[in-house]
């Protein structure tokens, strides 16, 4: 006897509870982070020391070598730098985000944020256009996190995009209900299947040199402005990074 096809409420159930399995595992993994953040911002400062003490060691010893042996320090030092910042990254998700909100200016916001993905990947071949609504308003928020959030999505796109890629930004108010949605686009490959559902969770990456922590992070960011993200094929062909804000006015 051949099984029968699960019909569309048991594929809903199935979905449903995967997403719930999902959700348990990053509550698990968040709760954890947030139990050890004390522990970890104290050992952060040990680490920091002791790789800041290696670096001037490594530029001393290489002052007294010759040139092959003075590349191989040069390669030690990129790398500590590295651990450094991985180390940033996860003590930085790990510490409670606190959000004081005023009216930041989406287009200013926008100008901070393609400047900064720009300063950290070059995209010098990428084509970026940005269409922010005349009739947007501000949206309640801290600048410097809605930035770092914007300009992670960005680098995003960047790093996914060969020369002659497309991102497109694009701001608009949805009057309805109080929020203002942003949105970024491009036309690369797109999200694949296997992450589709499982992108904003820590440490979940489709990259071999990523950490995991940066959509994890943007979700973090949104969720403290009482907003939030997600993703969609885009009509560029691509990925569409959507993040909904609410407006300085409601």
């Amino acid at each position: 006897m051949v099984p029968s096809e699960p019909t569309g409420s048991a594929r809903e159930e199935d979905l449903r509870a995967e997403l719930d399995r999902a959700r348990s595992r990053e509550r698990a993994v968040l709760g954890a982070l947030e139990r050890t953040a004390g522990a970890a911002s104290l050992l952060g400062h040990e680490i920091k020391n002791a790789v800041s003490a290696v670096h001037l060691a490594l530029r001393a010893v290489a002052r007294e070598l010759g040139e092959d042996e003075e590349e191989v320090l040069a390669d030690l030092v990129r790398r500590l730098r590295d651990v450094e910042l991985a180390l940033r990254r996860i003590l930085g998700f790990a510490t409670p985000l606190e959000v004081r909100p005023q009216p930041v200016a989406l287009a200013k916001a926008v100008d901070a944020a393609l400047a900064e993905a720009r300063r950290a990947e070059g995209a010098g071949g990428v084509a970026v256009e940005v269409g922010i609504d005349p009739g947007c308003p501000d949206v309640a928020g801290d600048p410097g996190t809605l930035v770092e959030a914007l300009a992670h999505l960005v680098r995003n796109a960047f790093q996914v995009l060969p020369q002659g890629g497309r991102v497109v930004v694009r701001a608009a108010p949805e009057a309805a209900t109080g929020f203002v949605r942003l949105c970024v686009d491009d036309d690369g490959p797109g999200i694949p299947d296997s992450l589709a559902g499982r992108l904003f969770e820590p440490f979940v990456t489709g990259r071999p040199d990523g950490s995991g922590l940066g959509l994890a992070t943007c979700r973090k960011i949104a969720a403290a402005h009482g907003g939030t993200i997600d993703v969609e094929a885009s009509e560029l062909g691509g990925a569409c990074f959507r993040m909904r804000l609410p407006a300085a006015s409601a």
